[in-house]
């Protein structure tokens, strides 16, 4: 994001999500399920995703990043918790295609309020970062807490949980089915069984 700038590279991925998506609903094979979500949608909710938080927390914030990244966190939870019902019931009501349709719509109006409104660093806009100056404690270099995160790693490893055992694959699986990768596969499996019907 730093050789392109945070918005092109933002604006990118929201235009390739709008368009794969409006593709979506004309696909009639499972190869283009496969290219449209496996790939494009895939790829562009890739760099939209929780990592874009810490981007903008530590570009836009010297204090409370954490903080910041919470909110945005929250906020993405709260975004899904909102709307997957909605489009659940969008989906029942008219079908997949309009449903899709609308993701697409939407994903073409944030693409609208982020070449509006988004920049890449504060100083674009003649301000300084939150907190910088201020005299509150700012996060330590990395440098620094590279000591900790060691020992707090070191501790992580060795739990039970997490030694290397038999069961590792399976804790994988349950690790990324609870952050977030379960939903989408079951989706398109689901898409796969039904044959893209409707």
């Amino acid at each position: 994001m730093d050789r392109w700038g945070l918005r092109r590279v933002v604006l990118t991925a929201l235009a390739l999500v709008a368009a794969a998506v409006a593709l979506t609903t004309q696909m009639r094979a499972q190869w283009q399920l496969m290219v449209l979500w496996g790939v494009l949608v895939g790829s562009g909710t890739g760099v939209t995703s929780l990592v874009l938080a810490a981007i903008v927390a530590t570009r836009w914030f010297e204090a409370r990043r954490g903080l910041v990244i919470g909110a945005l966190s929250a906020a993405n939870a709260t975004g899904q918790l909102i709307f997957l019902p909605l489009l659940a019931r969008l989906v029942e009501r008219d079908g997949w295609r309009a449903a899709c349709a609308l993701v697409a719509a939407a994903a073409v109006v944030v693409f609208a309020l982020v070449l509006a409104l988004m920049r890449d660093r504060p100083q674009d806009v003649g301000l300084r970062r939150y907190g910088e100056g201020s005299g509150e404690a700012a996060t330590p270099p990395p440098s620094a807490l590279a000591p900790q995160m060691k020992k707090v790693a070191n501790k992580i490893q060795n739990t039970r949980v997490f030694a290397p055992s038999r069961n590792a694959p399976s804790a994988a699986a349950v690790i990324g089915a609870v952050l977030g990768g379960g939903a989408g596969s079951g989706s398109v499996q689901r898409a796969v069984g039904h044959q893209l019907d409707a």
